[in-house]
């Protein structure tokens, strides 16, 4: 499949979709963007959702969700623009004055292109989708925004061709590991003597207090673990309960896209200290959720969770890219992590007719 000249982009209301949507091979920057959930999930009673159509010779080459709110209100300030990006999108409003382009389920916005398309199609097609969207906010009289765009695709939601008036602001950071095919002395290898220093700090700790970790279904885990996912939350500022984090794992562990794991650490006695939940897609192990335990043991079971157990099922199962997320950045960092920005873009409401 390749993109015609004559490519067509649409909106498209969801009962107005082709069939056969979920069914199609897709690539996407994230688990969290696949069309098999999104389209699942888009009945929400949150949002009204809509969808930007790519076509070209008869075929679907793309598809961009459009989420506004129904309440006055953002349920999550996560999600709020105002809150994530003031800079670029003051203070006042409502929250139905926003069209939220790329997603508002998770921590990520973008687009899903045809799973055949190289490339430069891929730009192409996003790009296209992107700008039809923003003028659709316009369109609507409304301020188009897409919140957590990655650096990889920051291009086609402000670069030449989009259409409109757009502002970006970096507002988090986003890391990932290169997964090192000849395993964990490669990857030490691989590190500056500062940082390989701090590795082989970590991997003694861990052995010498005997935590151990075990790779399993995410589904397996969710029920002990939830408490723990909560906690962190809370520690970082953000309302949450072990029912409302059971509830959302269980959503997300029953996703279609990939494989779904949890990486457990426990203490000798067996009890639970450390979790991380991460969906491993092709080649890529992207982490989704942390939780984690007051211990004496927090540092270590922290690192084993959020890094090393899931380098070494990354490596085992011949991945090519570790994603560690956002947030945290330093402990991420100083065991390999390279960082690169995450952004909000915006346009002016009615600007981009």
């Amino acid at each position: 499949m390749s993109v015609g000249v004559a490519m067509t982009v649409s909106v498209r209301e969801q009962a107005d979709l082709p069939p056969g949507l979920a069914a199609r091979r897709w690539w996407q920057i994230s688990a969290a963007l696949a069309p098999q959930d999104l389209l699942r999930r888009a009945p929400d009673a949150q949002w009204a959702v809509s969808w930007v159509l790519a076509e070209s010779d008869g075929a679907v080459v793309g598809l961009l969700p459009m989420w506004r709110s129904i309440r006055p209100r953002f349920a999550s300030g996560l999600f709020d623009p105002r809150q994530v990006a003031p800079e670029i999108f003051g203070s006042g409003g409502d929250a139905r004055d926003y069209l939220l382009i790329g997603g508002a389920a998770d921590l990520v916005a973008g687009y899903s292109v045809a799973g055949q398309l190289t490339g430069a199609e891929r730009h192409r097609v996003g790009t296209a989708l992107v700008g039809r969207a923003f003028a659709e906010a316009g369109e609507r009289g409304l301020r188009g925004a897409s919140l957590y765009v990655r650096e990889a695709q920051l291009d086609s939601f402000v670069g030449a061709g989009a259409g409109g008036r757009r502002a970006a602001c970096a507002v988090d950071e986003f890391a990932e590991l290169a997964v090192p095919a000849l395993g964990i002395e490669a990857y030490l290898r691989g590190l500056s003597s500062g940082r390989r220093s701090t590795v082989r700090r970590d991997l003694d700790g861990l052995r010498r207090r005997g935590l151990r970790s075990r790779t399993v279904p995410a589904a397996d885990a969710i029920t002990e673990s939830a408490g723990l996912v909560a906690a962190v939350k809370a520690r970082h500022g953000i309302p949450d309960h072990p029912r409302l984090a059971a509830m959302r794992l269980t959503g997300w562990a029953s996703a279609a896209l990939g494989r779904r794991l949890a990486f457990t650490v426990r203490d000798p006695g067996g009890e639970l200290l450390a979790v991380s939940f991460g969906c491993r897609h092709g080649d890529v192990l992207e982490l989704y959720e942390i939780g984690l335990a007051e211990s004496a043991h927090r540092h270590y079971a922290y690192v084993e969770a959020l890094v090393y157990a899931p380098l070494r099922f990354a490596i085992e199962n011949g991945c090519r890219l570790l994603q560690l997320g956002l947030g945290s950045s330093r402990p991420k960092m100083l065991r390999g992590a390279t960082l690169s920005s995450v952004w909000a873009v915006g346009g002016d409401a009615g600007g981009d007719r």
